[in-house]
């Protein structure tokens, strides 16, 4: 007879996994919320840092700056250290890793219930629930919050082989999870597992003494004693650090008592335990955010934990149900007291917000409690009436509750597959209790055959899970967004660190840099200076200038680097209008400034020659003496030298920093060091590598041949992947070699031929380095498009403008497809074009012995087509070309729009469209052009395409460019105009030209919103 072939469990957790969160684990929809504006751009940075042989000391982007080796969870992770390094972080890492932590839970938990109760097919279930309960999908958007609940079990498990068996394998591997969870998890979680890890060693150290007595209490204590000192020593980067930072960031001081109870786990958020479906909206009932709603572990395990009231288990099993219902009282927060007393008396307890996260505590130790019920069930086959009686109770209350929700349906509306931000809390409680009435129906007549079905129950239970993370996904787990579209989308962002743009800082925001999901932190991938971010990790300085918004917005008119004339104090700031050469400090440091005269000429100038998270360079050239501003937060840390000679900065705005500086030629310098967090962080991982190379040796003796090649492919894979990474140089290693090669190409085409003739427009990613290998007589145009302002300041260069010829060179910068409009209309044709890996050089030409492109003209004229259907908006008076304009008056929202349509305007090989127009907005008001594209027979748009038009001035003209690619299944294009708010002003608009293009050769590094 042949063996059938059996699974492990350990590997059906795995598919079990990726099946429950299978839009996650097969890229078919994007996690969202925290996880892409707050968790993946820091990773992304630490990532970018290491690929680039740079410790993440300093993160200059979002905030005006702060000091990213002190978020103490991204930083120091040894997950994000090895990932960052090996691979750099992208969304699809945060893809890979929900699936790694939601395994490692269920892996976890189905390693201590085995420990627990000896039997793997309890463990199993058990596993099923944790990893697929109401945490890791309540909480899919905080990987930190999973990451911490992943390592929970493990911590748990080997602690208790630890007291088994103080073996060193065992006290090894419990460090390794601690120190995961230190460095990995939401500090909440590890402060919290630390007080149940002290209780343990309390209960465990009497027994030692009862059982055996006062020698094995010392070794028991000594064994505890040597396993603090390896965690403390691993951890002592970030306890330096945390010493260090704890002064300038109030976060890590006391929580007030009022934030320290902001989303709980409220009295109504109780109805998860039955009914998860109901948390996903209505916050006037649950009073808390969503993803702290929801506690849901299944109905089996539910049932088994009512059901072992009632049976004789074991001590420990007791501890556990105790842990449970104490940590679910303090998880409610302000509903019950002992949150409050927690905050008050227990070290630690008053660091962090969020009562709703010992639930997590709550929701393991009820299913530890569950396994050792479960396991009483079996060995007293008498008490599985107990279980029915239980299930039979939970069918009476699910089946009223759903009648009660009933009465509070309007039918007429309702259904059952509506969507969850539509329904209403008793819509979502009727659909789900119809789900859990089957379920139960299913259990109630599993255990009443004689012989239990372990298949049947597991498949229930799977059911039953699978179904509550479904109903809940898209509310707190996915978006409808592409991840393998957002991932091109990172890609597309500069490499390495390019030099900073020039640009005003108050035109830096986050709206600016969005792209895909993420609508925060795009600076970060951008590669940009912002005031502006999405970062709980803020300095007092920061806080401080957020607050005095007189000084915030005029230090905002100004780029990362500017000269100063003016210093006054902050008294003074109060009663004057503020101009952005004009800085406030304290009143003792203005006292270093008496009878020193600066002044500020628009002829002295500034250049960024390098830069990098923690270094700068910077030449100048004044006159004068001037006063220098860096905008970044003046942290200690940060040192600055003139021509190598160091000299002193200090702090102005509030947050940034700024030195004196003589006049003349100089080479100035900010560099940020910190080598004592890079000395600690590189003995902490060593170390930590060390212990897990031990602890994998010392295993593998008694592992199958099977685990022992599993573990040797995957150290192979790393070592390929860190041998190739190490060959494979990075940009910024590589781009001055780059910028010579393209520079050679631009003499060699200029030779021969009349320079004064050549325009040239360089979005690069460090101007200083390709000026330096060009003639001084080359007139190059840098500027980066990033706005319709930018681009109408280009249609303004009369330099540009007037030149036959166009040298275009792009590098490593993300600009606008507006960029690419302008060049195909001014010049529409390629002479010559170079493409590298990282940038583009192309010779372009509007002379007349080449053939431009077909333009479309849609004018406003009499006899257009717009004459006769719009003939109220034809306006005479306002017009920029010709007799006729079209007006969008103060009734009205839309018009000035046309249709497109393929065969008759473009054909199926056209890629590209840019239409060029001009506009005029009387009283401030807001405008958009917009282009919808349509397939066949389709009512919605494939895609859609929009910008803002400008109305800085209401007196003049602007000229705005809208451009994108075609998608390949458009068969109908509408351009038209919007004015969002009707009754504010009026639109007028002129001279509208469409350019399609067939071969789409120009790259600017645009990136599709």
């Amino acid at each position: 007879m042949k063996k059938k072939l059996s699974i492990p469990f350990e590997i059906l957790l795995l598919f079990i996994a990726v099946l429950a969160f299978y839009q996650i684990a097969f890229l078919l929809n994007s996690v969202k919320w925290d996880m892409v504006v707050g968790y993946l751009p820091r990773r992304y940075f630490i990532g970018e840092c290491l690929q680039n042989g740079i410790f993440p000391l300093w993160n200059p982007y979002g905030e005006g700056g702060y000091p990213i080796y002190a978020n103490l969870i991204s930083t120091w992770s040894p997950l994000n250290m090895f990932t960052g390094a090996l691979t750099g972080y992208t969304n699809l890492t945060l893809h890979f890793f929900f699936i790694v932590h939601v395994y490692m839970a269920g892996l976890g938990m189905f390693k201590l219930i085995n420990h627990l109760v000896r039997h793997r097919k309890i463990a199993f279930i058990i596993g099923i629930a944790y990893m697929l309960s109401g945490i890791f999908i309540g909480n899919a958007q905080h990987i930190n919050i999973l990451s911490g609940s992943s390592w929970l079990p493990w911590v748990m498990l080997f602690y208790y082989r630890f007291y088994k068996d103080s073996k060193i394998v065992n006290i090894l591997w419990c460090c390794i999870f601690l120190f995961l969870m230190v460095t990995d998890g939401y500090p909440a979680i590890t402060i919290i597992t630390g007080y149940v890890l002290f209780i343990l060693f309390i209960g465990f150290s009497v027994k030692k003494w009862k059982n055996y007595g006062l020698p094995a209490l010392i070794n028991w204590i000594g064994a505890n004693g040597i396993l603090a000192i390896i965690i403390i020593s691993l951890s002592i980067g970030q306890i330096l650090a945390l010493k260090e930072v704890a002064p300038y960031i109030s976060r890590f001081n006391q929580v007030d008592a009022l934030r320290a109870f902001n989303n709980p786990f409220s009295i109504p958020s109780l109805l998860s335990f039955l009914f998860p479906y109901a948390t996903v909206n209505d916050y006037w009932l649950f009073k808390t955010d969503t993803s702290m709603a929801n506690a849901y572990l299944g109905l089996l395990p539910l049932a088994t934990i009512f059901s072992g009231i009632f049976l004789k288990l074991p001590k420990k099993a007791w501890a556990f149900l105790i842990i449970a219902v104490v940590a679910l009282t303090i998880a409610v927060g302000d509903a019950l007291p002992f949150r409050a007393l927690t905050y008050e008396y227990l070290p630690m307890m008053d660091k962090f917000r969020y009562p709703s996260l010992f639930r997590v505590f709550s929701v393991f130790a009820f299913l530890v409690f569950a396994g050792f019920s479960f396991k009483a069930l079996l060995n007293q086959k008498h008490r599985i009436k107990h279980l029915k009686f239980v299930l039979s109770a939970l069918v009476i209350l699910i089946f009223g509750t759903g009648i009660f929700a009933a009465t509070k349906i309007d039918f007429n509306v309702f259904s059952l597959f509506n969507n969850a931000a539509k329904s209403t809390v008793y819509d979502r409680i009727f659909t789900q209790s119809l789900i859990q009435l089957i379920i139960l129906a299913l259990l109630i007549f599993t255990f009443s055959k004689k012989q239990i079905n372990w298949k049947l129950i597991i498949l229930i239970l799977f059911t039953d899970l699978f179904l509550a993370v479904q109903l809940n996904m898209h509310s707190t787990g996915v978006s409808n967004k592409n991840p393998i579209e957002w991932y091109k989308q990172i890609k597309k962002h500069p490499e390495g660190f390019p030099v900073p743009s020039r640009k005003p800082l108050i035109k830096q925001t986050n709206k600016l840099f969005s792209f895909g999901p993420s609508w925060k932190n795009g600076s970060i991938f951008r590669k940009e200076i912002s005031l502006e971010g999405y970062n709980p990790f803020l300095l007092n300085t920061y806080k401080k200038l957020d607050r005095s918004k007189k000084i915030r917005q005029n230090t905002l008119q100004n780029p990362i680097v500017y000269f100063a004339d003016s210093i006054i104090t902050y008294a003074e700031a109060e009663n004057i209008t503020l101009k952005p050469n004009i800085l406030v400090v304290e009143e003792h440091s203005l006292q270093r400034f008496v009878n020193t005269d600066f002044k500020t000429d628009y002829s002295y100038t500034w250049q960024i020659t390098s830069f990098s998270p923690t270094k700068i360079n910077i030449v100048t050239e004044t006159s004068n003496p001037q006063l220098l501003v860096l905008q970044q937060a003046n942290y200690p840390g940060w040192q600055a030298t003139i021509d190598g000679n160091s000299v002193e900065h200090f702090i102005v705005n509030h947050h940034f920093m700024a030195i004196v500086l003589p006049s003349g030629k100089h080479k100035v310098t900010f560099m940020f060091e910190k080598n004592y967090v890079i000395t600690a962080s590189l003995i902490s991982l060593t170390v930590f590598i060390i212990l897990v190379i031990l602890a994998i040796v010392i295993s593998l003796r008694k592992q199958k041949l099977i685990v022992k090649t599993g573990i040797t492919a995957a150290i192979i894979v790393i070592s390929l992947i860190a041998v190739y990474n190490y060959f494979n140089r990075p940009y910024n290693h590589t781009r001055n070699q780059f910028y010579k090669k393209a520079a050679a190409q631009i003499k060699s085409w200029n030779k021969g031929h009349n320079q004064k003739d050549f325009s040239y427009i360089f979005p690069v990613d460090n101007p200083s380095l390709i000026k330096a290998h060009l003639d001084d007589s080359t007139k190059v145009v840098f500027s980066r498009i990033y706005t319709e302002q930018d681009i109408s300041e280009l249609e303004n260069n009369v330099h540009l403008s007037e030149k036959n010829n166009m040298i275009y060179f792009w590098s490593n910068t993300v600009n606008e497809e507006s960029l690419k409009a302008w060049l195909y209309f001014h010049y529409p044709k390629v002479k010559k074009i170079r493409n590298y890996e990282h940038g583009q050089l192309a010779w372009l030409t509007r002379s007349i012995k080449h053939k431009t492109p077909k333009v479309l003209h849609i004018n406003y004229e009499k006899g257009s087509l717009f004459w006769n259907k719009h003939k109220s908006n034809v306006d005479s008076i306002n017009t920029f070309e010709g007799n006729y304009a079209f007006k969008i008056g103060t009734k009205q929202k839309y018009g000035g729009g046309f249709e497109l349509q393929l065969g008759k305007h473009f054909n199926e090989k056209h890629e590209f469209i840019a239409i060029k127009g001009v506009n005029h907005i009387t009283q401030k008001a807001e405008g958009r052009a917009v282009l919808r594209f349509f397939s066949k027979n389709a009512k919605k748009p494939i895609k859609t395409r929009s910008i803002r038009l400008l109305n800085a001035d209401t007196t003049r003209w602007y000229t705005h460019y809208i451009a994108t690619k075609i998608p390949r299944a458009c068969s109908k294009i509408h351009f038209f105009y919007y004015k969002p708010n009707k009754t504010s002003g009026v639109l007028s608009v002129d001279d509208c030209n469409v350019l399609f293009i067939e071969d789409d050769f120009l790259k600017c590094g645009s990136i599709e919103k």
